[in-house]
């Protein structure tokens, strides 16, 4: 009997040992029903900032600076001493041509000016001769009375003065063939100095057509060079939004041309297709430069050229005035990638051809009341808003809905504008700091207990 009833023991120890206890399953169990009927969602405060309005475009980076090199002359090139992307400086020789066909029509065109030259000399003192035969048959013949003449007869006096006409036809005709020889030898000394071609700018070597005792034809283009120190980049805007395009004031350095005051500058950024980052999106800095004066007529289009900022010049106190002219996450984005150019964390060398997407501030509203786009779930005007903590740890909340049909002002870069927030802490009312929801909102009930997860600024 012991046996039997120490066997029943042994099973329903077993028993609970294997439920867990019937006292504590209940408990355990409980809190798991409860984390299943809170849907987890993610929030997003409503801060205050400034927020722009954009003109949008793309386009290519272009050098401001850049020259293509021609040869001049035909000839053979002997040596090419540079190749593409070396640095060069202007006036540095890139090119060495065959000299020995152009020295030899060089020293027959100085050949040809001596000769000239002592032609002319000779015919100089013919006509000296002959001016002075003509003076002295003049001293004794009078030819306004020449039958008072003992001396010289009228046949004298008119051989005289045709020899005088004569040597100065021949001596005008000489000059002007001395100046011909000597525009030859110009020519011949022009021609030996274009076997040497040199950078006519100082920049970097983006193209090449030459190569090394190959027969160079005049007028080949042989180098393209491109200085990346002013980078622009092209874009065209609609005509009916070239009244929000306006251009800097411009002042002269040291007497030399105009420069743009960025104080004055209407801010710019842009993004490129080269550079994509997993850890934040690379905005790039730059300013209105010039805008055309003149619409295409084909297309209704308004040329706008934005001069480009790179990363390592970007300072905030330098640029302080164009940085302000962006939204809050563009002007932080903007100056993280300037951060990572100067420490190194990544290359962002912008070069010409380059596609950009770029976005022009044509107006500033500062201090405003944004929300995050993704708070709005279609063509909805509706918030989920988090209120009432469940626990001190703000990870729990209840979802409340509000409404905002009327209040939704200017959208720009993934948030938008609330409009006239009332001070008060009435049903409805929206404040800085509030928690937004903006995903997990979609099947959200009023009053509803939800589980947080902050995503930050």
């Amino acid at each position: 009997m012991n046996r039997i009833i120490l066997g029943l023991g042994l099973l329903t120890v077993a028993f609970l040992t294997a439920c867990g206890g019937s006292a504590n399953w209940g408990e355990k169990k409980a809190p798991q029903e409860g984390e299943k009927k809170d849907p987890i969602v993610d929030v997003l405060a409503l801060r205050r900032s400034n927020i722009a309005l954009y003109e949008r475009s793309t386009g290519r980076i272009d050098a401001h600076d850049a020259a293509d090199v021609y040869a001049r002359v035909s000839e053979v090139a002997l040596a090419v001493h540079v190749e593409v992307g070396d640095q060069v400086q202007a006036g540095q020789l890139l090119v060495q041509l065959d000299e020995r066909n152009v020295q030899i029509q060089l020293t027959s065109a100085r050949l040809a000016a001596e000769e000239s030259r002592l032609s002319l000399a000779k015919l100089r003192l013919d006509l000296d001769k002959t001016e002075a035969d003509l003076k002295r048959i003049m001293e004794y013949y009078d030819p306004a009375k020449p039958e008072s003449s003992k001396v010289f007869t009228k046949d004298a006096y008119d051989n005289a003065l045709l020899a005088r006409d004569k040597a100065r036809n021949a001596l005008d005709a000489a000059e002007v063939q001395q100046k011909k020889a000597q525009s030859d030898v110009d020519k011949a000394e022009l021609a030996l100095s274009q076997c040497k071609i040199f950078a006519p700018i100082s920049g970097t070597v983006v193209e090449r057509n030459v190569r090394a005792n190959e027969l160079v034809n005049a007028s080949t283009k042989l180098y393209r060079i491109t200085d990346f120190s002013l980078l622009e980049l092209k874009l065209e805007v609609p005509e009916a939004s070239m009244r929000n395009l306006r251009e800097p004031a411009r002042t002269a350095v040291n007497g030399g041309q105009p420069q743009p005051d960025i104080s004055t500058a209407q801010a710019a950024f842009f993004t490129l297709t080269a550079y994509r980052n997993p850890k934040f999106e690379e905005r790039f800095l730059g300013f209105v430069d010039r805008v055309a004066p003149t619409v295409d007529q084909a297309r209704g289009m308004v040329a706008v050229t934005v001069r480009v900022v790179p990363p390592l010049q970007v300072d905030g106190e330098t640029h302080k005035a164009i940085l302000a002219q962006l939204d809050a996450d563009s002007r932080k984005a903007v100056l993280e990638t300037a951060a990572a150019a100067k420490s190194g964390k990544g290359s962002y060398t912008i070069k010409p051809g380059m596609w950009a997407d770029a976005r022009v501030a044509s107006e500033v509203r500062e201090g405003v009341l944004v929300a995050p786009g993704a708070g709005l779930v279609g063509d909805t005007e509706v918030l989920w808003i988090i209120s009432k903590p469940k626990s001190s740890d703000e990870k729990t909340g209840v979802a409340r809905r509000v409404d905002i049909r009327g209040r939704r002002g200017v959208t720009s870069e993934g948030v938008f504008e609330i409009l006239m927030p009332r001070p008060s802490r009435e049903e409805g009312d929206l404040r800085e700091g509030d928690l937004v929801v903006v995903r997990g909102q979609t099947l959200l009930r009023d009053g509803q207990n939800v589980r947080l997860n902050y995503l930050g600024q």
